[in-house]
């Protein structure tokens, strides 16, 4: 068993396992919470037959969609197909239109009521 130290070396890694035993090879991806309140994630590449084990390990909440990227990407390998190319993010310009401020409208000069003096 070996803990990797970064996500790139594990996903390159069990590609290369992956890509060896494409039917054997598993893969799976574990949520932990230990006694003192601390959570991680602990990635798993296993291949049963020759009995090589692949860990990583991390407390970083944003490298789980890392690790489910990878996995999709595996995927691909097992099945021996090739890892389609990331999509692009397409930056759409929108025109920007200046928007004028409506200035709150005074009220009407003569809406206002005279005060009468009292009659007597």
């Amino acid at each position: 068993m070996v803990y990797l130290q970064t996500v790139n070396e594990f996903f390159t890694q069990s590609k290369s396992l992956t890509e060896a035993y494409p039917k054997t090879t598993k893969l799976s991806i574990k949520y932990r919470t230990n006694e003192q309140s601390q959570n991680y994630l602990i990635a798993k590449a296993f291949e049963s037959a020759s009995g090589i084990c692949l860990k990583y390990r991390t407390d970083k909440a944003a490298e789980l969609g890392r690790l489910l990227l990878i996995a999709n990407k595996l995927s691909y390998v097992s099945t021996g197909n090739e890892i389609p190319p990331e999509p692009e993010q397409e930056v759409v310009a929108s025109p920007v239109t200046e928007q004028k401020k409506a200035e709150p409208s005074a009220p009407p000069k003569g809406s206002k009521k005279k005060k009468r003096g009292k009659k007597k």
